[in-house]
């Protein structure tokens, strides 16, 4: 399904700034963003998952693995994005960039 989004003039500049250092095109990032999201809802209901009985089998410790090496690796992505903002924004500020 295709979709149309109209973005304000500095969020469509900062999503493809971000795409183009990921090296990937502007729909692929905001794909990536919504993943994200539905990762975290996913957490959300995980957690919320203690009001609801267990019928299966569950190993909460795989579980909490999964989950830390999902925070971890989206945790040095964002890290990543921030590290070359920074760089920039200092290339910019002495004229390199």
């Amino acid at each position: 399904m295709a979709m149309v989004v109209q973005l304000p003039d500095h969020v469509a500049a900062a999503a493809a700034e971000r795409a183009a250092e990921r090296g990937v095109t502007v729909a692929e990032f905001i794909c990536e963003l919504v993943e994200r999201a539905d990762r975290r809802r996913a957490l959300e209901a995980f957690i919320g998952g203690a009001d609801e009985p267990i019928r299966e089998p569950f190993d909460i410790h795989r579980a909490r693995e999964q989950l830390a090496e999902e925070l971890l690796t989206e945790h040095q992505a964002i890290s990543e994005d921030f590290a070359r903002s920074r760089a920039r924004s200092s290339e910019r500020s002495r004229g390199l960039g």
